[in-house]
This record gives structure tokens, sequence and C-alpha cells, in this order.
């Protein structure tokens, strides 16, 4: 191990303790994934491409208990142009391998989606890459992709949200 670990025990009577350390081994483990930059939920990013080859490798781990069945909104923010993100569970996301893939610069996962729990039931960390959409006018105008990237829950179905002043709240509605 890399650190040391300092454990106190306190009682009043003598025992004897034995610390037993396992280390868990992952079936692979890919290299790619440690240069994730982590997204906070709520807390957007402001992101600026300068040309369209641009693009941001980002992570999110859901911080919530299974029986929350909350749901998963990804969103990128954008005025002006147009922005293409797509991810995975537990894996570097590429784009002819995963069927999550942004419509209209936003994905919402549900509880009840493929894929939104490990087989262990527990979450994984959603990866995400994204970058601009690019579009043939890019190549005439030439202005930088400028936009906020936005990852945040909501209670699945017609679960309540809870309104606090002073606090914002971005959410999403569906038809019906």
């Amino acid at each position: 191990m890399s650190d040391y670990i300092y454990i106190g025990v306190y009682g009043n009577v003598r025992s004897d303790y034995e610390l037993v350390i396992t280390p868990v081994y992952h079936p692979h483990f890919n290299e790619r994934l440690e240069y994730a930059t982590p997204l906070t939920e709520r807390s957007p990013v402001h992101v600026q491409f300068e040309n369209e080859w641009a693009s941001l490798f980002a992570s999110f781990r859901p911080r919530w208990s299974m029986h929350e069945d909350r749901t998963v909104v990804f969103l990128a923010d954008s005025e002006l142009n147009d922005v293409t993100f797509y991810f995975t569970v537990d894996d570097y996301p590429l784009i002819y391998q995963t069927d999550w893939i942004a419509r209209n610069e936003m994905y919402s996962l549900r509880p009840d989606s493929p894929g939104y729990t490990l087989a262990e039931n527990h979450f994984g960390t959603y990866y995400i890459r994204i970058r601009p959409g690019y579009v043939l006018a890019d190549l005439a105008v030439g202005d930088p992709y400028t936009f906020d990237f936005h990852v945040f829950s909501q209670p699945a179905g017609n679960g309540l949200t809870d309104l606090y002043a002073g606090d914002s709240l971005i959410g999403v509605a569906w038809n019906g």
C-alpha cells in the first residue's frame, strides 16, 4: 500500500485485533480512464473549444443510494453551437460501441434504462466524451464552441423535488 493506516481502538478490557487487507483486482484496468475530469452534480463546467477537433473527457459517479431511483440527466447548454457527447459505464466511450448518444444536447438515464446499474447492484462511473458538433458553417465563422455542461439528478417518474430559498434548480420535464 502507498500510505500508512492508523487505527484507534478504545476499550476497557484487554482485546486482540487483527487487520486483514485483501487487494481487489478488477478484470481489466483501462489507463485512459485515469485522465477523466470528474463532474459534480449540479455544478456546471464551463467549456470552450477553440476548434472542431477539441474534446473533453469527463466522469460522473452518482452519490445516492439505490432505493432513491433517481434519473441522471446530462446536458450541454450551448446557445450558438452544436455539441455532441456520448458515454458508457466504467469504460472508455467509443461512439460506434454505445447507444448512449446525446439528442438535442441532452441525455437522460432513467432507473429502468439498461445499463443504469452494474451487475453487482451498485452504481458505476459514467465516462463521457464531449465534442463539438461540426457543421460546414463553422469553417466560415470560426467562433469558439462555448457551453456549460451539467450533470444532475432528479426523482424518477412522479417523484417530488424539494425547493429551497436561494437554491437554483435545474430539471427536465417529459411529455405526458
